[in-house]
């Protein structure tokens, strides 16, 4: 199965409960997509489930719409994921993790084509020229937080939950130090939450024997410094992770994929799978990214996208997809890691991901005492 991440925000006053989806790669907080629109009936009903801000029944008041904006989404090498929405823009108070953000611009949807849920935007601008602050940056400015810096905890594919923590990290949910990566630019130039991909690899479960391979990523021809390795976007909008063909072959390879289908899929044995009936210990392998001097070890068996079929047998596809666009790193590489998305600083801090119970070990950043309430919860949704 496939799963999505969302949080749940209140909008308004009496509050508007809407799950929005958790996304690191784009920046824009809006609601309301059109769910008549929904490919299927299932989308449409889990859309409708998602629930709906209505300006006029906010006392705040709310004010807007202040004018609007056309947005895209997707891969530009593959119109199979390529979205839009319109949306009208509007102020009025907005609750997160606890954090009440006052005042605070987002995005009602007057037409979308193919969204089946709002976004929680936490990137920095793409364009660097907003006449409006960010959500993150509204926390800031409105003491909420004291550094423009959130900490994302996606979890393993078998939990039900995992967390944001809006101005500091939780010390519970991470192992060895935090290495620190800059931000660099996405493909074509524009600010991305992106940082060097220096290595790919694979090391071999016990059941498997062999040893561990890694193979160095190269960035493009026109980057200063291409041996440091090639810019990757963290996208926690995006399910599977999406590499160039020369990145993603001997990953292939080492997964024993079979020929890339119709749909961009890569089918795998599902022997390998968390969640398969075919085996009651699935692998311990691991598909490994390095960044910097820090290696992100996946377990396969969460790596692995399980689906149902359409004859209802089980089908297993590598979490990845060829592009020729920006390279991403989604969910089935994020869940792995603990991300530390520093915008103040311009950095990304990263560590590999672990359970050391429950209650966390919060820590503010930038001094103060921690806000109450600004860890938020991200929920798990079938993708479907």
């Amino acid at each position: 199965m496939a799963f999505f991440y969302s949080a749940e925000v209140d909008i308004g006053s009496p509050p508007q409960r809407v799950s929005v989806l958790v996304d690191t790669g784009s920046s824009e907080l809006w609601v309301n997509p059109d769910c008549s629109s929904a490919p299927t009936e299932s989308q449409k009903r889990q859309c409708d489930s998602f629930g709906r801000y209505e300006p006029s029944r906010s006392n705040t008041p709310p004010s807007g719409p202040h004018g609007s904006e056309d947005i895209k989404y997707g891969d530009p090498s593959d119109a199979s994921t390529q979205t839009s929405v319109s949306i009208d823009y509007y102020r009025d108070v907005v609750s997160l993790g606890g954090a009440v953000v006052s005042n605070q611009t987002l995005g009602v949807v007057s037409r979308s084509r193919g969204q089946t849920q709002g976004i929680l935007g936490l990137a920095p601008t793409l364009r660097g020229d907003e006449p409006y602050s960010l959500v993150l940056s509204s926390m800031a400015a409105q003491g909420l937080i004291h550094a423009r810096l959130f900490s994302l905890d996606l979890r393993s594919k078998g939990d039900e939950a995992g967390a944001v923590v809006y101005g500091g990290v939780d010390r519970a949910r991470f192992a060895g130090g935090l290495e620190r990566c800059a931000m660099v630019d996405g493909s074509e130039g524009e600010r991305r939450l992106a940082i060097k991909l220096a290595a790919v690899g694979y090391t071999p479960g016990p059941e498997e024997g062999g040893s561990v391979r890694t193979w160095r990523v190269r960035g493009s021809e026109s980057d200063p410094d291409p041996d440091s390795g090639a810019s990757v976007m963290l996208d926690s909008g995006t399910t599977l992770s999406r590499l160039h063909a020369e990145v993603a072959a001997p990953l292939l390879s080492a997964l024993d994929a079979g020929p890339r289908r119709s749909d961009g899929y890569y089918p795998v044995p599902c022997s390998s799978s968390s969640s398969s009936s075919s085996s009651s210990t699935p692998s311990r392998a691991t598909v490994d990214f390095t960044f910097g001097r820090k290696t992100i070890r996946v377990p396969v068996s969460d790596f692995i996208l399980d689906m149902d079929g359409s004859s209802g047998e089980r089908e297993c596809y590598a979490g990845l997809v060829v592009t020729e666009s920006q390279q991403i790193l989604g969910d089935s590489v994020l869940r792995a890691g603990y991300f530390v998305f520093d915008w103040d600083n311009g950095a990304v801090h990263v560590a590999q991901a672990v359970d050391c119970g429950v209650g966390g070990d919060v820590l503010p950043v930038g001094g103060g005492v921690f806000p109450r309430g600004s860890l938020g919860g991200v929920g798990r949704f079938p993708l479907l």
